[in-house]
């Protein structure tokens, strides 16, 4: 690939150069300094619904992602109080006497943890963390492309 055009003279005389590796500016359009110009990029980044329905995928996946994490990273814990109040006629048993009330008070505390011997729970974090990774990217291109 030549790195001189002789087709595209400059307005100095010059042919135009090629230059590769040059960053880019990824708001291009400000360099131009046309406020109008801005405000319509601006406006079209607000109401595009491509851009809404991106944005709203990248949250999808997001959410996706810290769900999961938190339901295989970290052990589940279970706590449960309750409480009632019984009543009971000894008649039922073949007893004499008066019905009797008594409270009854339960507790109980419950902790499990996924064991991830094979590595499937890290596989599918991972798995989603790069669906979020791609959601993103697909953003950050979504907007060049619409400007």
């Amino acid at each position: 690939m030549a790195d001189r055009t002789a087709s595209a003279p400059t307005q100095f005389g010059e042919t135009q150069r090629l230059v590769e590796g040059l960053p880019i500016e990824t708001q291009w359009w400000q360099s131009l300094g046309s406020s109008t110009l801005d405000g319509l990029i601006n406006e079209a980044f607000h109401v595009s619904p491509t851009l809404a329905s991106i944005s709203a995928n990248l949250r999808q996946a997001q959410e996706l992602l810290a769900a999961q994490a938190g339901s295989t990273q970290y052990p589940q814990v279970d706590v449960a109080l309750g409480s009632q109040r019984q009543q009971m006629s000894p008649s039922s048993q073949g007893l004499s006497g008066d019905a009797r009330q008594f409270s009854l008070y339960n507790a109980s505390v419950g902790v499990h943890y996924n064991l991830d011997l094979a590595g499937g729970n890290r596989r599918a974090l991972e798995a989603l963390a790069a669906r979020a990774d791609y959601r993103r990217f697909e953003l950050n291109a979504a907007r060049p492309a619409l400007a």
